[in-house]
């Protein structure tokens, strides 16, 4: 059986969704690098440190070049087997009663996980690498929008557009299933 647009749209938006939750975790996670014992306690420090004096060059980030790409983050000394906590964004399936029926959604929860500092250590070099992507992709786009504005004529104009939400109609006074629902209007741009 094929997938219709709205199965595949569904995926996207949930593949963005976890990308966010990805790149949040390692932001707003600085704690957990301390709780690491990372020498570094900030995200662009940390990415920095990766790179080729501290240039955050777009073939550093994304680890094409030879003389930052085998570089690792340096840890203080610490004992590795000891139990730390830090917080993730997770995946879940949550059923939920809508008109009478039970039916299951998927929603991301901010859950502690807690394992030995190794772990944590193997974790945080695993969601850096998709952090620098991620930071490799946007220099790369404004460095693209920068170039475009300043090759325009004075006839042209530039709209940049981002279609990556899906913007609702919503009420501010109203219950939180009137802001969560399936149910909200949904406002499309259209040139």
């Amino acid at each position: 059986m094929g997938k219709t647009n709205k199965d595949i749209e569904k995926r996207r938006k949930q593949k963005r969704e976890a990308e966010r939750k990805r790149r949040e975790q390692i932001k707003n996670n600085p704690e957990g690098y301390e709780k690491a014992k990372a020498s570094e306690s900030q995200p662009e420090e940390l990415i920095k440190s990766l790179c080729c004096e501290n240039k955050m060059e777009e073939s550093c980030l994304e680890k094409r070049c030879d003389n930052c790409k085998q570089k690792k983050v340096t840890w203080n000394e610490i004992n590795k087997k000891k139990s730390a906590v830090y917080k993730k964004w997770i995946l879940v399936n949550e059923e939920i009663i809508v008109k009478g029926i039970k039916k299951t959604c998927k929603k991301y929860i901010k859950k502690d996980v807690i394992c030995n500092k190794e772990k944590m250590m193997e974790a945080l070099q695993h969601d850096l690498a998709k952090y620098m992507q991620h930071i490799a992709n946007i220099r790369h786009q404004y460095q693209f929008i920068d170039t475009l504005k300043d090759s325009l004529e004075k006839q042209d104009v530039f709209v940049h557009m981002d279609f990556s939400e899906n913007y609702q109609c919503k009420y501010i006074r109203k219950i939180q299933s009137a802001h969560f629902g399936g149910a909200t209007p949904q406002i499309s741009l259209i040139l």
